[in-house]
């Protein structure tokens, strides 16, 4: 028998279990682990020998371990049980605050664009730049300009498409992962495994801000599929690998 190594890389696709839809793209993975976590049962001798007499080992779970380098609308969703959806750009006209000096407010969608500012009554327009400065969220009065304390103002802008992901709105649900790879410790053969019924956590962390680049960390575990039928057919993965030369 020769000897095998095997360093992986792959691309990674995840469909909703046992029902209709695409296998989407996970974008990078730095890491896809299964880890086995066994009960071990030991039957000791008694006699003058010590030792064992019997030993049992049963597989209680397979937990599955995913880094997501990708932030995508579907891996957010995913990692933060999430509702997502795509919100077209559009116009706002007349939309209510109250504002205060050096205070966010924060317009009903983001990065506002040819904003207008006016006090309610809609008689006098404040100036950017002296009265108020426009950010992402909105806009931020400007200390000692004219839009005082508890102020009543009206906002115009327009905006571009953006997407919205609404965190922990949607209940776990269960995936199957292909696995598309390929061994770079063996000239880059090709590699194919499938996790049949993966079901995932939420993330562990969420770096909002940080110095390095942010992941998506998930532990999940593969659950038994009953679909997956016949001798010697595996009801939680497979791992399909070339034949040794």
């Amino acid at each position: 028998m020769s000897n095998r190594s095997f360093i992986g890389l792959a691309d990674c696709y995840l469909a909703p279990y046992a029902t209709a839809g695409a296998a989407r793209f996970l974008g990078s993975l730095s890491q896809l682990q299964l880890q086995y976590d066994e009960e071990q049962k030991e039957q000791r001798n008694y006699g003058r020998e010590g030792g064992l007499l019997n030993a049992t080992a049963r597989v209680n779970k397979i937990a599955v371990n995913a880094t997501f380098q990708s932030i995508s609308k579907a891996n957010l969703a995913l990692a933060l049980r999430a509702a997502a959806t795509d919100e077209v750009g559009g116009t706002v006209t007349d939309e209510p605050h109250t504002a205060y000096p050096d205070a966010l407010v924060r317009t009903a969608h983001p990065n506002p664009t040819a904003v207008v500012v006016t006090d309610d009554a809609g008689a006098v327009t404040y100036d950017e730049g002296d009265d108020y400065r426009v950010t992402g969220a909105g806009i931020v009065p400007v200390a000692g300009g004219d839009i005082g304390s508890a102020a009543a103002i009206k906002v115009s802008y327009s905006y571009g498409a953006y997407e919205r992901v609404e965190a922990l709105t949607e209940s776990q649900q269960d995936w199957t992962l292909n696995f598309d790879g390929l061994n770079e410790a063996e000239g880059g053969q090709n590699v194919v495994a499938d996790l049949w019924r993966l079901r995932f956590g939420g993330v562990q962390s969420f770096d909002l801000i940080g110095d390095e680049y942010i992941n998506l960390q998930l532990t999940g575990f593969l659950l038994r599929d009953p679909n997956q039928t016949g001798t010697g057919v595996s009801k939680f993965f497979r791992w399909l690998y070339p034949a040794a030369a």
